[in-house]
Order: structure tokens, then C-alpha cells, then sequence
């Protein structure tokens, strides 16, 4: 379970951010019409920040762990995670 702030954010089912340990990041997304969209990103930690890239772009986020959530603060969203 996931929410996520975000100005003009589209509508989403359902929202899946799987972290894998070689920095991967895969998310999938559910739209309402049946519609899914898989995005590969990188991530990498540095001290309290995580960093979240691909071709194009570079975001730099605060992010706080506190058992099964996770905060993630940026200029772009505020998303909170919860592990499943």
C-alpha cells in the first residue's frame, strides 16, 4: 500500500515499487481502463538521501524508514510506502 502526493497526478488502481538490491527500481502501475506501464529506474543511498535516476532526469528525495514505512520527500512528491 502506497500513497503518493503529486500535482496533476493521474489516476492509478494500483501502484507496485519493488527496490532490488543490485539498484533497480521497478514500478508498475494499474491504471482504471485495464492499462499497465512498467518503469525501470536506478537508485543508489546517500547518507538520509535517496537518489532515483534514469536517462533524462535525476531526482534527489529525503527518506526516512520506520518499520514497515517508508517517507519519500522531494520537490516532485511525497509518497509514503509501506512494505507487503
Amino acid at each position: 500500500m502506497f500513497s503518493l502526493v503529486k500535482k496533476d497526478m493521474p489516476e492509478y488502481t494500483s501502484i507496485f515499487v519493488e527496490f532490488k538490491p543490485n539498484g533497480e527500481i521497478v514500478t508498475t502501475r494499474h491504471e482504471p481502463g485495464g492499462t499497465m506501464t512498467v518503469t525501470e529506474e536506478r537508485h543508489r543511498i546517500a547518507g538520509d538521501t535517496l537518489i532515483i535516476n534514469k536517462a533524462g532526469y535525476m531526482i534527489n528525495a529525503k527518506y526516512q524508514v520506520q518499520g514497515n514505512q517508508m517517507v519519500v520527500d522531494c520537490q516532485q512528491f511525497r509518497a509514503v510506502l509501506e512494505r507487503i
